[in-house]
């Protein structure tokens, strides 16, 4: 079972932990850490910035144009790309 999480209390939170905690020993694979991050609105290049400063090779943040969740993430070379979650279809 995941002994790293810390939660807050909230209700949504908590219903995470549960979820966590209920984990099918079955399965191959297991959430041992969940994080969370202010989501204050961005631009694709200070998204970026932000990447490059923290050093990952991800970044999720929340597109101040589009107001969509979005990722960007290093690609070969010195190219980027960008994933965005749409609407239903």
């Amino acid at each position: 079972m995941p002994t790293d999480l810390s939660f807050s209390g909230s209700e949504e939170h908590s219903s995470v932990a549960t979820a966590l905690a209920e984990h099918d020993e079955d399965q191959p694979w297991r959430i041992v850490r969940e994080k969370e991050h202010p989501a204050d609105p961005m631009t694709v290049d200070d998204a970026l910035f932000q990447m490059e400063l923290v050093g990952h090779d991800f970044y999720l943040f929340l597109d101040k144009e589009s107001g969509r969740p979005s990722v960007v993430y290093r690609r070969r070379g010195y190219d980027y790309g960008i994933l965005s979650l749409g609407g239903s279809a």
